[in-house]
Formats: structure tokens, sequence, C-alpha cells
């Protein structure tokens, strides 16, 4: 060929040969290297490959064999993948815009064991993953022991030791009152005319006698004193007389008192027997008592996993407010971008095609619209996953999506429908003294779950049949025996569930037919033990009240002496009184 350069052409054909044998042999270690460096920089532990394949026609990417380490469990991997491939669109590439048209996973493996660990040393603040920063959700365990409601009755001697009986203090109360009035009417009656007052009375009528053999004059002035005379007796009668009804009606009073002692124990053993008798109220949400912790640490662990998603979730509209000013370098060039009619974000993955390795079967499922970007594209992140004839399962379907087009109304929602779940030997009670295991049950459940913002808003409703549980030991006494037999006859029963409140601070409600079941079963035991008990209670505190009552009851007739030497003296009172000489002023008769 005339005028052709043969050593520019040759030159341009090594060039460009070396360039392909160098494409050939280092572009895909240059891609495993720069996925493991850039996978470690984010998730602040090892990310490693053990090969990528990079084609360009079609252009696309394989990876092969995934592993992504746990950064809280270094010898574990979060994530592990068989094969990662995936086909994009070589002109946006060229606009700077990776858009992945379909992404197969094949071979997803979660929390599986690693041969050495994954930590990487020397890690600076600045390079620690974004998880461990961001966690809100302790995985820390917590003593959740379980405790069955008592079956065993305490000893009504160690009861007596902690408890306080308000019988003993009416006692108290009553005995105080009796040694107050005691001394109260013993100063009392010191005060009211005795039997010397008297004597000076009858001193007196025995004067007047006299006057009468002075003539008429002594008469005249005797009848001045008879008069003065009557009308102290009568004063010092009427003295004692309303001492001795006052004394009367507070005698009555104590007595009073001290039979409302009688009642006290009554309302005492109604007190104790309800706190410690086993009765059927004890056994209305045995449901919770079973169950609570268990949801309560599903739901952990599930905040606990999300909360690890959440830096892959967050949207570019999340930064809102903070904006962010480049300066372009001086001799650099910009690149200008004009609207178009349908703006695509920086990086989208549209389909994602899912399949997980699980024992004897298949689940698999895919993601549609992966971006940080969904306020760009107007749409969702959207998920659907199901599985059939797992192993221990009959199916599962996982559908759900996670909304930032508008970021200050972000919502995640989520469905989990699993049906023909096989439960083994799942220990529901792991206490010596009462251990409860579910042996087998099918389960029937469905999950909604719906996120906003730190709002959780969870529902869970199960039905369990085929259902066979042991519990309590050969040795259990009789209420836990027959706890133990309504347990065992239990073949199907239904659970339902609500959870609400913040990430941090969530109440579970939770209840089930299973307390019915339960409740009526053991009602005629538990109805028999507590007779049992409050026939002890009776007759223990007809003990302690024995001598008190005692010590009341002599104390309280001890104010018959009182009530005696009063009586006397209205007697002797009331015989001075008569022997009054003309003591009837009307009657008295005058010799003119």
């Amino acid at each position: 060929m005339k005028g052709l350069r043969w050593g520019g052409f040759l030159a341009f054909i090594v060039i460009w040969g070396a360039g392909g044998i160098i494409w050939f042999f280092v572009i895909d270690s240059l891609i495993e290297k720069g996925i493991e460096t850039a996978g470690t920089k984010v998730v602040g532990a090892r990310v490693e490959l053990d090969g990528a394949d990079l084609s360009l026609f079609p252009l696309g990417l394989i990876l092969k064999g995934l592993q992504i380490t746990d950064p809280d469990v270094p010898m574990n991997n979060a994530v592990e993948v068989s094969k990662v491939s995936m086909t994009m669109s070589g002109l946006q590439l060229l606009m700077q815009k990776t858009i992945i048209d379909q992404m197969l996973i094949d071979g997803v493996q979660l929390d599986t064991p690693r041969e050495f660990s994954g930590a990487i040393s020397n890690k600076s603040t600045d390079n620690k993953s974004i998880l461990s920063n961001n966690k809100s959700v302790t995985t820390k365990k917590e003593d959740k022991s379980f405790r069955l409601p008592s079956f065993e009755i305490p000893d009504v001697r160690e009861i007596f030791l902690k408890e306080d009986l308000q019988s003993l203090k009416l006692v108290d109360v009553i005995r105080s009152d009796i040694i107050s009035a005691e001394n109260k009417w013993k100063q009392r009656i010191s005060e009211l005319p005795d039997k010397n007052k008297f004597k000076t009375y009858q001193e007196r009528i025995k004067k007047l006698k006299s006057k009468k053999k002075g003539g008429i004059l002594g008469i005249v002035g005797g009848a001045s004193d008879l008069l003065s005379l009557q009308k102290e007796i009568r004063q010092d009668l009427n003295l004692i007389k309303g001492a001795k009804q006052d004394l009367g009606n507070e005698v009555k009073t104590l007595k009073s008192q001290a039979e409302a002692i009688s009642k006290a124990p009554t309302e005492d053993i109604r007190r104790l027997k309800e706190k410690y008798a086993l009765t059927s109220g004890g056994l209305s949400n045995i449901s919770r008592t079973l169950f609570g912790n268990k949801i309560s640490d599903w739901i952990e662990k599930g905040l606990y996993w999300y909360e690890k998603t959440q830096p892959y979730l967050k949207t570019k509209g999340d930064q809102k407010g903070k904006v962010k000013v480049v300066k372009p370098l001086r001799g650099r060039g910009l690149n200008v971008h004009y609207s178009i009619n349908q703006p695509l974000p920086d990086f989208l993955i549209k389909t994602t095609q899912v399949s997980f390795a699980v024992p004897d079967g298949n689940f698999s499922g895919q993601v549609m619209n992966i971006t940080a970007e969904q306020d760009v594209t107007g749409l969702p992140m959207t998920f659907d996953f199901s599985g059939e004839r797992i192993k221990n399962l009959k199916s599962v379907k996982i559908t759900g999506s996670v909304n930032r087009v508008n970021p200050a109304q972000a919502k995640d929602q989520a469905n989990f429908q699993v049906q023909g779940y096989e439960i083994r030997d799942q220990h529901l009670s792991k206490n010596p003294q009462f251990p409860i295991t579910l042996k087998r049950s099918l389960v029937d459940f469905e999950v909604n779950t719906e996120l906003q913002d730190q709002a959780l808003n969870v529902t869970l409703s199960a039905q369990l049949q085929e259902v066979q549980i042991s519990a309590g030991k050969p040795e259990s006494k009789q209420i836990a025996k027959a706890f133990a037999s309504a347990l065992s006859d239990v073949k199907a029963f239904t659970l339902n569930s609500t959870i609400s409140g913040t990430f941090k601070d969530y109440k579970v409600n939770l209840s089930s037919d299973l307390d019915q079941i339960l409740k009526k079963a053991v009602q005629r035991q538990a109805e028999a033990e507590a007779d049992k008990f409050e026939a002890k209670l009776k007759t223990a505190i007809a003990k302690k009240l024995e001598g008190p009552l005692g010590d009341i009851k002599s104390k309280l007739e001890g104010f018959n002496t009182p009530i005696t030497q009063l009586t006397e003296r209205l007697n002797l009172g009331n015989d001075l009184l008569k022997s009054v000489p003309g003591k009837d002023s009307n009657k008295l008769k005058l010799p003119f």
C-alpha cells in the first residue's frame, strides 16, 4: 500500500495489542481488588471476592464467591453469595450514569461461619463502619428468666413473718383505748362523791333529827337545812348517774370495737388468700408469660438487622438542608446537565433477581428499583420473595416496600405469610422447677410491619395446630401436675400480638385462647388448694388472736368494778335521801 507508514501502523498494532493483553490479564483483578477495598471501607470489616469477570459485549460483570463479614461478629459472614451477575447500559455509563438493567444474585446465605476473622486492623475512626456508629438496638442478652405463677403456697408461719395482720393492729388500738379509758375513769371516779361524803350527809341527818326536839324554832331552822341537804344529795346523785351513764356508753363503744376484731380476720384471710393462693386469676395471661419474651427477642433481632440496613436505604433526599457548593477547578471544565423528559439517577438497579441457598427447597424473589435517588425516579424500592416445600416449612411469602420518594414522609412496610412452619423442641420455660417444652407444632402465621420515622407498628396472628407440649416434672406437687396435665392436653390454640411504640421503647400486647383453656383446666384444683390455704389461715390467725382477745375481754370485764362502785354509791345516796326527815317539803307540817 503506497503511502502507508508501516512503522507507525506496527506501533499502533503493538500498542493496542499490548492494551488488549493488559485488559485480558489485569482488568478483572483490578475490579476484584477495587470491590474488596471499597466494600471493606464501607462495611468496616473484610469484604472478599473469589473472582471478577468483566465483559464488554454486552457490557456486564460477574462476581464470584462474595463474602461480607459481620463487623460485630468477625468470625461470621453477614452475607455470603455464590454468584452475582449483571448487565448494564454502556451508553448511560458514558453519561456517568450507572444503570443496571438486571442483576442476578445466586446462592445467598446469611450468618455463615468464616474460617478466619474478618476484622480489619488499624482502622481509623474515619474508616469505621457506618453500621457500628449507627446501631441503636443493642444485642446484649438480658436476663429474662421465665417465671410461672407460683404453684407452692408458702408456709403460714413464713407469711406472718413478712405480713402485718390488720386484726392485730386493731387489737393494739383497742388495748390502747381500754388502758386510756381505765386511767381516765380511775381519775374521774376518785373525784365523785364517795362513802365518806355520804357518811358526812348521814351525820348531818342525825343533827337535823335532833333539832326537832328544840321546839318550834328548831323545827323552822331545820327545814332550811333540810332543803339544802336534799339539794346537795340530789346534785351528787346526778353526778354519779351521769358518770355511770358515760361509763356505760364508753364500755359499749369499746365492746363494739372488740366485736369488730372478730370480723377483721375475714379481711386478713381474703387479702392473704388473694396474694398467696393460686387462683384462676393467676392464669389470666399465661400466654404472655410463655411467649412474651420470645416475641420481644424476635422484635429486637428484627430491629437490629433493620438498623444495619439503614445506611444503605438512605437517599440523597435525606440530606435535605445540607447544601454543598463545589467550585469547579479552573481549566478543568464542568459537566453541564440539561433537563430531560425522563431524568435518571446516578445509580439504579432496575431488577434484582435473588435466590437463597436453603435446605431442601427453593426460596427466591426480586427487588425492584434499587437506588439512593427515589425522589428522581418517583418509585419506591419494592421486594417480593417466596418459597415452597422448604424443610420444616410448607410455604413462605415476603412482600414490602422501602418508600423514600418523599424523604420527609419515609415509610417502610413488610408483610410475612408463613404456612406449615414446623416447630420442634422449643423451650418455653427453662425453669428447673417447672420446665415447659413445645415438642412439636405446625404454625401458620402472618406478620404486618410498618415503620415510619421511629414509629413502630406490628401485628402478628398465629394458629398452632398438632400441638405437643411437655411440662413439669414427675415429682411435682398436685397443683403443678394439674397444670402440666392441662398443657399436655392442648392440641391447638391461637396467638395474637400487637407491638407499638418506638424502636427504643415499644410495648408488646399479647393474647391467646390458651389462657382460657388453661384457666378452666386448673381452676377446680386451684380452688381446692385455695380452700385448704384459707382453712390454715383461719386456724393460724385465730391462734394468734386468742391471747390478745382474751386480754381485751378481761380488761373490758374489769370495767364491771367501777360500774359496781357507782351503783353502790347511787344506792347509798338514794337510801340517805329516803332517810331525810320530811324530805318532801310539801308534806312538812308545823304545829300551828
